[in-house]
Parts: structure tokens; C-alpha cells; sequence
């Protein structure tokens, strides 16, 4: 996991389009903020090699919150080819953070919602 630190590095970051990028915005005095640490290192581990996870500190990299106007936090933001996918304030269980990267990963392996109501109906045709 990625501790993004100034401007600059979340630039970089979001110039690399290689994977999808899951950013938690958080400060050490939020008390949800630490709550959310386990969910998101989890996570983290869980999609290793598929999806970059990454931290801003939003106390340490002020300008990084402006840019992106984040007022609240915990503020999970998803990143997809540069932009923003899904964000979601607030503490979020490991169930919706799972829920968020797995629609942004379904994206990102060309697998829409019309493929996916494809694929149901063929499995269903099949099975009756």
C-alpha cells in the first residue's frame, strides 16, 4: 500500500492507468478513519496485483483533498484510467469497499452490465 504524500505523487499515481487505484482519505485524529485501516489494508491484500490501494493523509497533504474538494473523511475514492469511478464517505464495510472494487475490476476487464445480463441469460437458457 501506497502512502501518497503531496500533489505530485497523487498526479503520478493517477498518470498510471495500468490498474485501477483505491485511495482512503484520512487524518490520525478521525476515530471512523482508524476504524476503516483493517477493512482497507484487507482489502489491500485481497486484491493484490489487480487493483493499487493508497493512502492520503489529508492533515499531512492538504492540497491533495482541495483538488479532488474532499470534505469529509474517511472518503474512499475509486480511480479508473485517470478518473473518478465511485467514491463513498464514511466508514464503509469491508462488504461495500468489496462491492466498489469489484464493479470498477468488471470495467477494467471489458465486462459490462449488458455482457453480465448476457451471461445470466445464457446460463439460465442452458440450465432450462
Amino acid at each position: 500500500m501506497l502512502d501518497i504524500t503531496g500533489l505530485s505523487q497523487f498526479e503520478k499515481e493517477l498518470e498510471n492507468t495500468g490498474s485501477p487505484l483505491v485511495i482512503d482519505f484520512w487524518a490520525p485524529w478521525c476515530v471512523p478513519c482508524q476504524r476503516m485501516i483493517p477493512v482497507f489494508e484487507a482489502a489491500a491484500e485481497m486484491y493484490q496485483g489487480r487493483v493499487r490501494f493508497a493512502r492520503v493523509n489529508v492533515q499531512a497533504s492538504p492540497q491533495v483533498a482541495r483538488e479532488l474538494n474532499i470534505r469529509l473523511i474517511p472518503t474512499l475514492a475509486v480511480f479508473y484510467q485517470g478518473e473518478v469511478y465511485d467514491v463513498r464517505t464514511g466508514l464503509t464495510s469491508k462488504k461495500r469497499l468489496e462491492t466498489m472494487v469489484n464493479r470498477v475490476l468488471r470495467t477494467h476487464d471489458g465486462v459490462t452490465l449488458l455482457e453480465r445480463i448476457k451471461r445470466l441469460w445464457k446460463g439460465a437458457r442452458e440450465l432450462g
